[in-house]
C-alpha cells in the first residue's frame, strides 16, 4: 500500500484543505475503513494544530508525548478511528474523534473521560473452555476491532458497551431498544443523535423532530436521555 495519497482523492470525511498541497499521508492499514480513520499526523497538524510540520510530529512521538487509546504511539501514520481517544498528558490535553457535519472532527474531553470508550457489539462468541479467563466465557467483537471478554450473556449484538481502555472492563451496557439514544454513523444524518421510536426490519429514529428510516448497522446506542460520555461537538 502506498504511504501517501493525493489530497484531492482523500476521503470526503477528512476535514482538510484539498488544494493546499498535492499529497497527504495515508494511515497505516488497521482494519478500519479509510472514511472512518485519520493518520495521527493529519489530526495533529491539519486539524488540531498542535504541530506544524511532520518533523515536529516525529519529535513529539520520539519523546513519548502522544497516546492513542491509552497506548504510546511511535508512528505518525498510526490510524485514529471514530471515538478513539488521543492523549497528550504532558500538556493535559485529551481528544476524542467524532463526526461533525459529515466530517471526522475532534472534541476536547476532560481527563476523567480519557480512559473510557464506547463500542457497538457486532459479534458475540462463546469461547471454548481452554480459552476462558477469569470465568469470562464470552468474547464481544466491537465495531472498531476491539475485543472484550465477559461472562454477561445478556449482552446482544447491536447493544453498546462502555469500557475502560486500561483494563478492558465493561462498566455499563447500553441495550439497543425503543427509547435508546443513538448515534448515526452513516448516511446523510451521519454524526447526528436521535431517539429510537420503533424497531422493525428498519429502525425509525426521531432526529431533531424528523423521522428517519435507517438500517440497524448505521446506528450505535450512546445513552438514554443524553450521551453517556462526550461524543458530540457543540461548537
Amino acid at each position: 500500500m502506498k504511504a501517501h495519497l493525493k489530497r484531492l482523492n482523500a476521503p470526503r470525511t477528512w476535514k482538510i484543505l484539498r488544494r493546499d498541497k498535492i499529497w497527504i499521508v495515508r494511515p497505516k492499514a488497521a482494519g478500519t475503513e479509510l472514511n472512518y480513520a485519520l493518520p495521527l499526523v493529519v489530526l495533529f497538524r491539519d486539524m488540531i494544530g498542535l504541530v506544524h510540520t511532520l518533523r515536529e510530529m516525529k519529535y513529539a512521538l520520539r519523546n513519548n508525548e502522544i497516546f492513542v487509546n491509552g497506548k504510546r504511539v511511535k508512528d505518525y501514520k498510526h490510524p485514529v478511528g471514530l471515538f478513539d481517544v488521543v492523549s497528550v498528558p504532558k500538556y493535559n490535553l485529551y481528544y476524542r474523534l467524532v463526526f461533525n457535519n459529515g466530517y471526522l472532527d475532534f472534541i476536547e474531553i476532560p481527563k476523567e473521560q480519557a480512559n473510557y470508550k464506547i463500542g457497538k457489539v457486532k459479534k458475540k462468541t462463546m469461547l471454548p473452555k481452554n480459552k476462558v479467563k477469569d470465568n469470562k466465557n464470552i468474547q464481544l467483537n466491537l465495531f472498531d476491532g476491539f475485543n472484550l471478554l465477559t461472562s454477561d450473556n445478556s449482552i446482544n449484538t447491536q447493544d453498546s458497551v462502555l469500557y475502560t481502555l486500561d483494563k478492558k472492563e465493561i462498566k455499563q451496557v447500553l441495550p439497543f431498544k425503543e427509547g435508546s439514544l443513538i448515534y448515526i454513523m452513516r448516511g446523510r444524518n451521519e454524526g447526528k443523535v436521535g431517539k429510537v421510536k420503533k424497531i422493525e426490519d428498519y429502525v425509525f429514529v426521531d432526529v431533531n423532530g424528523h423521522e428517519a428510516k435507517l438500517k440497524k448497522e448505521f446506528l450505535m446506542v450512546i445513552g438514554t436521555d443524553k450521551p453517556i460520555i462526550d461524543l458530540v461537538k457543540t461548537s
